[in-house]
């Protein structure tokens, strides 16, 4: 078994949230690495043969970033929230399906509480990651209709 966190649809449109230029991006170096400075990416998250986006945003007030995944062009689903002062840190990147090791797996921590060293992921999921440190990988669960998020690093 292992211990997840369930992210659930939100009832807040995405329009409330808007795409960080490119120019704001390029300032983090580290960024220049992916075509889309690891800020949006394509997939088919929840495995119906359709492309999703994944993407970081920014709050009309410019005070939070949000980590915004658009299923079927229709479900809105805030992943995470974090302060503005984040966005120069924080990345996403698509996963595809495979196996992996997770943070517990790798020794970070022990795992506990049904956590277990590795997970199979059957359809592209989503890196949220911090340049060079810890990451976690949101995946869709068809029973409970939502992602789930496991830390791979820590």
């Amino acid at each position: 078994m292992i211990m997840i966190i369930s992210c659930s649809s939100v009832q807040k449109s995405s329009s409330d949230w808007k795409h960080i230029d490119k120019e704001t991006l390029a300032k983090d170096n580290w960024r220049t690495k992916d075509s889309a400075y690891f800020a949006d990416i394509d997939g088919d998250f929840d495995g119906n043969g359709k492309t999703d986006k994944a993407y970081i945003a920014i709050s009309d007030n410019n005070r939070q970033i949000v980590l915004i995944v658009l299923l079927n062009e229709t479900e809105v689903f805030i992943l995470d929230k974090l302060t503005e002062s984040d966005l120069s840190i924080m990345g996403i990147k698509k996963t595809l399906p495979g196996k992996y090791t997770t943070a517990c797996g790798k020794g970070y921590f022990k795992c506990s509480n049904g956590e277990s060293p590795e997970i199979e992921i059957s359809r592209d999921s989503i890196e949220f990651f911090k340049n060079e440190g810890a990451s976690s990988l949101f995946y869709w669960s068809n029973e409970s209709r939502s992602f789930n998020r496991i830390w791979i690093s820590d």
